[in-house]
């Protein structure tokens, strides 16, 4: 659980990062002490499956019991409801799922929400 801490610990200095960075060439560079990490270096599906046990394991099992209720949904379908357990905004949750476009994130939501057969978007 600690590497899964630390992982997402290090997407989120590089999401605030970014968000600072004024030139374009520092914006994928993440520093912390003893070393700098360039966030195309990181291992994005170990980083999702990091954000997966976090969610598990801080919102009570809900990944392991969407996994077991809804066994159709994927692996980025999980991690979208990951992130969003963790109260992850839609625009920061995109970065990790390598999606630039918000109306993919928005229609993934979407097939989710069809999928669980949920119709309350909240």
């Amino acid at each position: 659980q600690h590497h899964a801490i630390e992982n997402i610990n290090r997407f989120i200095l590089k999401t605030i990062g970014d968000l600072a960075a004024d030139d374009l060439n520092t914006a994928n560079i993440l520093e912390i002490p003893g070393k700098r990490i360039r966030y195309e270096d990181m291992d994005v599906p170990e980083l999702l499956s990091d954000i997966l046990t976090a969610a598990d394991f801080s919102c009570c099992g809900i990944i392991t019991h969407l996994r077991s209720s809804y066994p159709e949904l994927t692996f980025d379908e999980l991690s979208v409801c990951a992130l969003t357990c963790l109260g992850f905004p839609s625009g920061i949750s995109r970065q990790p799922m390598q999606m630039s476009n918000p109306a993919s994130f928005y229609n993934m939501r979407s097939r989710i929400r069809h999928k669980i057969k949920c119709t309350d978007k909240s």
